[in-house]
């Protein structure tokens, strides 16, 4: 992805949300137009995905003894968990930085259409 100082960061940019966000996002125009708005759903998106990882973990650890027959079997599905959790944290910090960018500099909030 292109930096925030050059001239396609926001292509560049919207480019990589389109490759985070579900497939049929892509044919909404107004997430082309406002490529903010597009970080701002995208985000939401990453904090369930850290939400489901955590509730995950939780149910793994409460149920490991009974349906999983060994705690070797819990901890790989729980160290998938972690994983996923850290991860998700890493993007959504970048998303977020990214989204910082299209609103300030960029200005492609709401309210300031941008062409896609």
């Amino acid at each position: 992805m292109s930096a925030p100082e050059q001239v396609d960061f926001e292509q560049s940019a919207r480019a990589w949300l389109f490759d985070l966000a579900p497939a049929r996002w892509r044919y909404e125009e107004s997430l082309h137009r406002y490529p903010a708005e597009l970080a701002a759903l995208v985000k939401e998106l990453i904090k369930a995905h850290i939400f489901v990882a955590k509730k995950h973990h939780h149910l793994v650890t409460n149920r490991a003894k009974e349906e999983l027959g060994d705690w070797d079997a819990a901890q790989e599905v729980l160290d998938v968990c972690l994983r996923e959790k850290r991860w998700a944290e890493t993007l959504l910090r970048q998303v977020g930085a990214i989204e910082k960018e299209l609103r300030g500099s960029h200005g492609s909030g709401i309210g300031r259409r941008r062409n896609p």
